[in-house]
């Protein structure tokens, strides 16, 4: 069976470690065109961006010289993203760890009269800025001791027909979190502060200002170094909450942002109902 029929993860005894892309001819033609969406950005982050950022925009050094280089054409987690977005009529997503904004360009890209946020402790990308359609804006005081010395902000955008709304906050300020209250995210993509205690928050967050929709697909990057057991804790609750059952819960390996330049695949959970 070929990588583009089934996507196989690490061993878990509690939820299944693979998935299954049904439809060949969908997943070649979101890679062929998120490929092409990449490549309208001949660089994603430059030095001056870097050095006036708070963490160089989640950029490591060692990844800094591949972020804008081909990543090829296996399967990566924002292809199954948009592949798994065909299961939605009208999508509300939210992101949270936006970064340079790779993955978060790629699914507007992709998505249609769509709803998206973007939730990170740095300012919008400027590279990524320069496509969108600015809109509105407001600010308020970041929450004392945070490592964001300036105002959180929420912006939005209009772009190829979507609203497009970026949350430039602390992920540990309920104040931020606050500012979401209303939406019903039925698309959700946690790749923020890689953290166990993080996760659990977000999950805190998302629950007390009841941001999920009654159907969604939530997806985690980087389910290692004890994530995976905050992970486990979230997919139990959720499990739970939404009489799901165990094949709605997948622990998974898959390429990430730099694709075919970066060796070791991705620890990807998924918990949804709509599969």
């Amino acid at each position: 069976m070929s990588m583009l029929n089934k996507i196989i993860g690490l061993f878990s005894p509690r939820f299944p470690n693979s998935i299954e892309i049904e439809d060949k001819k969908l997943i070649n033609e979101v890679i062929k065109k998120n490929r092409a969406i990449l490549a309208r950005v001949p660089q994603w982050l430059n030095d001056e961006i870097k050095n006036g950022s708070y963490f160089n925009y989640g950029v490591p050094d060692e990844i800094f010289p591949l972020l804008s280089l081909d990543i090829g054409n296996e399967v990566t987690y924002t292809d199954l993203i948009v592949y798994f977005s065909k299961k939605i009529k009208k999508i509300n997503y939210l992101e949270l760890g936006v970064s340079v904004g790779k993955n978060f360009f790629q699914v507007a890209s992709q998505f249609e009269n769509a709803s998206l946020t973007g939730f990170d402790i740095e300012n919008i990308n400027p590279i990524l800025q320069k496509e969108f359609h600015l809109d509105t804006f407001r600010s308020w005081e970041t929450m004392p001791g945070s490592i964001r010395k300036e105002k959180s902000t929420y912006t939005t955008y209009q772009y190829k027909g979507n609203q497009l709304n970026y949350l430039a906050g602390d992920i540990w300020d309920e104040r931020s979190w606050a500012e979401l209250k209303g939406n019903k995210f039925n698309m959700i993509f946690s790749d923020a502060l890689h953290d166990p205690k993080a996760l659990l928050w977000e999950y805190k967050m998302i629950q007390k200002y009841e941001l999920l929709a009654s159907e969604f697909i939530f997806f985690w990057d980087d389910l290692n170094h004890g994530l995976e057991q905050s992970f486990f804790q979230i997919a139990k609750g959720l499990k739970s909450k939404y009489n799901l059952k165990s094949s709605n819960i997948r622990l998974i390996k898959i390429n990430g942002w730099l694709g075919k330049n970066y060796p070791i695949k991705h620890d990807v959970g998924i918990v949804s109902n709509l599969f």
